[in-house]
């Protein structure tokens, strides 16, 4: 059974929004370089030269690297501005 906040975008039972829940594409918060690629419509190897650049943030989890939804978000943010 589900319940206030328990969907992305649902309001939280005290009116804030979902919290972490309310992140994320598809319901995901961590993206591989391939994936994020993908989503951005753009190469691996352009992914690589944005993270080399700081122009997109990644982030080491082990020997993997990893970047999170909002990162992409903000990025994609950035032209819109």
């Amino acid at each position: 059974m589900t319940g206030p906040g328990d969907r992305p975008g649902d309001p939280a039972p005290d009116g804030a929004t979902a919290g972490y829940r309310d992140i994320g594409i598809n319901g995901r918060l961590l993206f591989r370089v391939e994936e994020a690629a993908e989503v951005l419509a753009i190469g691996t190897s352009t992914v690589y030269k944005l993270l080399a650049a700081g122009e997109l943030k990644g982030i080491k989890i082990g020997r993997s690297l990893r970047i999170t939804a909002s990162e992409l978000g903000r990025f994609v943010e950035g032209f819109c501005s």
